[in-house]
């Protein structure tokens, strides 16, 4: 059972999201457990004018995305920093610079707990 802030969301009326709520400290708890909250903005944007708008439908069509999908890619190619660290790309350097073999992953491989992660049951 969650307290504090969290226990208001239980509250709330049901078109209110269920995470506006939570607090930082149930949000480190779900990470602990497995569980990511991803808190996501809304944007509007007036006044558009008819060329720019038909520019971006005809650019959402050109690479198979809606108008909304083409604004929030052109936002995140515009605003993400180039030199960010990606995932992947510091995980490779990590096994290069380890030395890691063909070998050593498939030791680690076969060592590897596979067995599928079971449900939390909440209630």
């Amino acid at each position: 059972m969650l307290s504090g802030v969290g226990a208001r969301c239980l509250e709330r009326p049901p078109a209110f999201s269920r995470f506006d709520c939570i607090d930082s400290i149930e949000v480190e708890l779900l990470a602990i457990i497995g569980i990511s909250v991803a808190f996501m903005a809304n944007l509007t944007v007036r006044n558009v004018p008819d060329t720019v708008h038909r520019a971006l439908r005809v650019r959402a069509a050109r690479y198979g995305r809606s108008a909304e999908a083409e604004v929030r890619a052109i936002l995140e190619e515009s605003l993400r920093p180039d030199d960010r660290i990606k995932l992947g790309s510091m995980l490779a350097a990590v096994g290069k610079k380890a030395r890691l073999t063909d070998d050593d992953m498939a030791v680690i491989q076969s060592v590897r707990d596979k067995t599928p992660a079971e449900p939390e049951h909440i209630e």
